[in-house]
């Protein structure tokens, strides 16, 4: 396949870039910060996510706050979850407003499984901070096949409670408005 048949198949997003409300600073919708001048700013990566050298400012909260306010009804959320768990992804796409509850649901980079005394693998998952037994399993492909179900599960109920609060938050407005 040649490259101008392949970058038919391949999504692209263009870069938009915007103000931030309260910095003097302009973010792109693909995770980039810059100066208003255009010079580029100096980041640092801590545990995974990007941060200005200056002002010690999380790339990702410069970004939501610049697409995507948190607006009046949705001030129950105060943290930025990153929706494919990769906290060097920055795309406005990627990101969320969250709560620390529903942030806690959307985790991974945990192995969910060790070896235990008698040479077999415990696989744990975690749910709202309570650590759940999986079971023990003679290999550690099983152990961890187990983890990731239960990693896949928390996703699932992360999700359905976003949409449960758009949709009652929406309903609010609603009732408000009349």
């Amino acid at each position: 396949m040649s490259v101008n048949t392949m970058n038919m198949y391949m999504l692209v997003e263009e870069e938009i870039w915007k103000k931030h409300p309260k910095h003097d600073l302009e973010v792109s919708n693909l995770g980039n910060v810059r100066n208003l001048d255009g010079t580029s700013v100096k980041l640092w990566k801590s545990k995974g996510y990007w941060l200005l050298t200056k002002k010690f400012r999380a790339v990702h909260r410069l970004v939501i706050e610049t697409f995507k306010p948190n607006t009046v009804e949705n001030s129950y959320f105060d943290c930025v979850d990153h929706i494919n768990r990769m906290r060097d992804d920055n795309r406005i796409s990627n990101l969320r407003w969250s709560n620390k509850t529903l942030n806690n649901l959307n985790v991974t980079g945990v192995k969910g499984y060790h070896k235990t005394p008698a040479g077999k693998f415990r696989a744990e998952g975690k749910l709202w901070k309570i650590k759940k037994n999986l079971g023990t399993h003679k290999f550690a492909e099983d152990a961890k096949r187990a983890a990731d179900i239960q990693g896949e599960k928390n996703t699932d109920t992360a999700q359905f409670m976003y949409e449960r609060f758009d949709a009652i938050s929406s309903r609010l407005r609603y009732l408000n408005r009349n």
